[in-house]
């Protein structure tokens, strides 16, 4: 097969030789080969996709297996931009211009009959952890839900993000985590204590026997979770308690770690514990996984501890009854995504009164972020399109635009808190109202305008400038603003906080970029205190900017053994960003040294090349700063076509 495909790219590179393609004549070539990352042994039974213009007279999207020699060809093709991504059973997905397994692929332009020969995809195992859970005595610990976190950077700092399978101990306490992409990573035993009174419950159980919605749940569902049902938790005195995997959907109902009281009264509780024996995030050991390694040995023995209690009060503006109330350990702030990680749980009665019970000494903060009622989204049979295929019929549904942001008012309240010997009791906790943004959207450029449903369908991501996201369970519509048919935006109030701002695609239009009284708020987080923000301009262009050039070495060759970084000139642009670095980019070179990085936002830019696998951690401010005496500058404008060529060079040591 190796052979037969040499043939085929040498006696179709001499066609082209002979003649002078049409323009857009469908003549392209693409030969490439599939190799393991990190042996370059090639790489069989690989289901290799082509991306871009319609490549094939059926216009159908080109698929094909690769030999047992990794090769794969794909001809026939018309000019054009295209991406190439590889799948196989076990192995990180891979794509053209992925050098490192948590990379992302790159585009890249086929010309009139051009033929290219020149890819190469490599592709990375995945890596697995797993161990035992026991207790102190050996036991083997049953439904113990272990967290497992790949440490990256998010929005310029070190954090940690849930990543492969997240499962639970078997009979046997054994559990085994796997897809995990190469890289760093955190384990964890995740205990959530939830708390609720028996007058609660017992509300709770007659609302379900009679089949009415009870207070106590259309709260807990205002507040960001699901009713918290306990029923056959650990009564103590007037409270249920259960222990379990976290989250306001409630603990897992096979896991009833509290042990029986002390004789001081106490209860004993197996608190959340990182591998190997830390109580915080921050005290974690990383475990650092190579492609395809199985680590085995991570093995958990979580000790009760006794415990306390916290008691307190949620406080205005608006009701604090039937409020759901979460307890969070120091160093939350590290968990890009807090939801599960929660220490304890509890809703607010009547008169806002909440007490979380078993809580283990250490620093805490109380989290209250309660948002409207989520509206219904439904589709009605006017939505629904049906096809006749052959005897039977197939009905697909075609969601409409979202509903409507409801009026009512998102509060929230954080209150820091320390457990040392004592219970806490006071604990009193204030909300406040969040802030709306509004605004309008603006087009520039030349192409047709959306029609008013496609703007009613494009969502404005509102996102946490340090990328971190609190909340739980059904907060997460009210990071998303909404662009009515009069191109309005809208929101929910927000939490007091630093944000930057991101848009979905539009047809034919790029998303540009979006400012506040003329100052960047995309990659430049603004201050949203508790009141409205109406100013804010989102803009889409049908033009954008890029940047290319040539990879070189010293003695001026192309070099195509590099890794590409441009990154804005300016370092606070290197932090603060939220979850997706716009003007952080990275890309590796063709083989003859060229590259390209498409849709460059105007501005100030370091560009450097380093030698392949030395910037593993290339987002990481700290190795920015040592790229900057290896790199160049340059000025990208709107919608300039650039080109620059860039020097590989070593990275300065730390």
């Amino acid at each position: 097969m190796r052979l037969h495909l040499a043939w085929l790219f040498a006696l179709v590179a001499a066609s082209a030789a002979a003649q002078t393609p049409a323009p857009g004549a469908a003549t392209g070539l693409i030969l490439g080969r599939v190799v393991d990352g990190t042996s370059g042994r090639p790489l069989g039974d690989v289901t290799v996709t082509l991306a871009g213009p319609p490549a094939q007279t059926s216009g159908t999207t080109p698929r094909v297996m690769t030999s047992g020699n990794g090769y794969f060809v794909f001809a026939g093709l018309r000019r054009g931009g295209y991406t190439i991504s590889a799948a196989k059973s076990g192995y990180v997905p891979g794509a053209q211009g992925k050098q490192q397994p948590t990379a992302s692929g790159q585009p890249f332009d086929l010309l009139d009959g051009e033929r290219r020969g020149d890819i190469t995809i490599p592709m990375w195992r995945y890596a697995a952890i797993g161990g035992t859970v026991v207790d102190e005595a050996g036991e083997p610990l049953v439904g113990m839900p272990v967290r497992v976190l790949r440490r990256t950077i998010v929005g310029g700092t070190w954090q940690l993000t849930p990543a492969g399978s997240q499962p639970m101990t078997d009979d046997r306490g054994v559990y085994r985590s796997a897809q995990l992409v190469p890289g760093d990573y955190v384990a964890a035993v995740v205990t959530t204590i939830a708390t609720v009174s028996t007058s609660m419950q017992d509300a709770y159980t007659d609302g379900v026997a009679t089949g009415t919605i009870s207070p106590y749940q259309a709260g807990v569902d205002a507040g960001g979770g699901s009713p918290l049902s306990l029923s056959g938790g650990v009564r103590v005195g007037d409270f249920l308690l259960k222990t379990g995997g976290g989250g306001l959907n409630g603990p897992a109902p096979d896991a009833p770690r509290i042990v029986p009281p002390r004789a001081d009264g106490r209860l004993l509780v197996y608190p959340t514990l990182y591998y190997p024996a830390g109580t915080t995030a921050t005290q974690a050991t990383v475990i650092t996984l190579a492609s395809g390694e199985e680590r085995s040995d991570i093995d958990f023995q979580p000790r009760p501890v006794p415990s306390l209690r916290i008691a307190g009060t949620v406080v205005g503006p608006g009701p604090s009854s039937n409020t759901a109330v979460a307890l969070f350990a120091a160093g939350i702030e590290s968990i890009a995504r807090e939801q599960s990680f929660e220490s304890a749980i509890t809703v607010s009665d009547a008169a806002g009164r909440f007490t979380f019970l078993g809580v283990a000494a250490g620093d805490y903060t109380i989290k209250v972020l309660r948002a409207p009622a989520r509206p219904a989204s439904g589709s009605s049979a006017g939505n629904s399109i049906t096809v006749q295929v052959g005897g039977s019929t197939i009905t697909s549904m075609v969601m409409g635009p979202p509903p409507p942001i409801p009026n009512a008012p998102t509060v929230s309240g954080v209150l820091p808190v320390s457990v040392i010997d004592r219970d806490v009791t006071g604990a009193m906790v204030t909300l406040r109202d969040g802030a709306r943004l509004g605004g309008h959207i603006e087009f520039v450029g030349a192409a047709p305008k959306p029609t008013a449903d496609q703007l009613r369908r494009v969502f404005v991501n509102i996102d946490p400038a340090d990328g971190h996201t609190p909340g739980a369970g059904s907060n997460f519509q009210i990071w998303q603003g909404q662009i009515d048919a009069d191109g309005q935006l809208t929101s929910y109030q927000l939490p007091p906080g630093r944000y930057v701002i991101r848009s979905g695609s539009l047809p034919g239009w790029t998303f540009a970029g979006a400012t506040l009284d003329g100052k960047d708020i995309t990659d430049a987080p603004f201050e949203l205190g508790t009141t409205d923000v109406t100013r804010v301009l989102i803009t889409y262009s049908d033009r954008q900017a890029d940047l290319s050039g040539t990879v070189r070495d010293e003695a001026r060759a192309p070099n195509a053994a590099a890794e590409v970084i441009l990154f804005p000139a300016d370092p606070r642009a290197w932090m603060g960003y939220g979850t997706v670095a716009r003007r952080l980019r990275n890309a590796s070179p063709r083989k003859d040294g060229t590259f390209i990085f498409a849709g460059v936002p105007p501005g100030d830019y370091y560009l450097a090349a380093a030698p392949p696998g030395t910037v593993p951690d290339w987002q990481n401010p700290t190795t920015l700063q040592r790229l900057v005496s290896s790199a160049v500058t340059v000025t990208v404008g709107d919608a300039e076509k650039k080109t620059q060529d860039v020097v590989v060079k070593p990275v300065r040591p730390r």
